[in-house]
């Protein structure tokens, strides 16, 4: 004969409801977490650039000091320094101190919300690349003052498209973001 465990209704579900909001919890703290380390890692990498760039005594001999390409190459040793360290090419590297500055330097609404891990490295790289050859100080300004909360509640599919159709996106108004115009509509038969 076969015993069944009382069943008080509501407790399995709410039980249940904990467990899967708990786990959503976990998966919003590790996305931050993530968001904002990778964050570090981008700026520790421009900062390191920064740094070898400021004192290439550090990186190179004091022969290789004199030399007139001494801060380029003290700057190329700290990138492959890194790049082996952190299992990256050199020139990946650089790409990730490069784009750190940008966005310190140009975007800080959108770098504060990265750094905080309330935006995801897609989000950043997506603005990011609007940004070449975007030479307008108050657009780029604009733009980012734009982007700083869809970039932290919109997925990047949204976002991207937010991007490209901001009134100061270096985009808006071009072909490739204006609606095409809607087609006759044909009567079925």
């Amino acid at each position: 004969m076969t015993t069944s465990i009382p069943c008080v209704p509501g407790t399995t579900v709410a039980t249940g409801l904990d467990l899967i909001l708990d786990r959503l919890d976990e998966a919003v703290t590790a996305r931050t977490a993530e968001n904002r380390a990778q964050a570090r890692l981008w700026t520790a990498l421009a900062e390191l650039l920064r740094l070898a760039r400021a004192n290439p005594h550090i990186y190179l001999r004091t022969t290789g000091t004199g030399q007139p390409d001494a801060i380029a190459l003290a700057e190329d040793v700290a990138a492959y320094d890194a790049g082996l360290r952190l299992r990256m090419s050199s020139g990946q590297v650089r790409h990730l101190a490069h784009r750190a500055q940008t966005l310190e330097d140009r975007m800080p609404h959108l770098h504060a919300a990265f750094t905080t891990g309330t935006t995801t490295v897609a989000h950043v790289n997506t603005a990011l690349d609007l940004l070449v050859g975007w030479d307008d100080p108050a657009g780029v300004s604009s733009f980012d003052q734009q982007l700083a909360d869809p970039a932290t509640t919109a997925t990047v599919v949204v976002f991207r498209r937010a991007t490209r159709s901001a009134p100061t996106s270096p985009l808006a108004g071009s072909p490739a973001t204006t609606p095409p115009p809607p087609r006759p509509s044909t009567p079925s038969c």
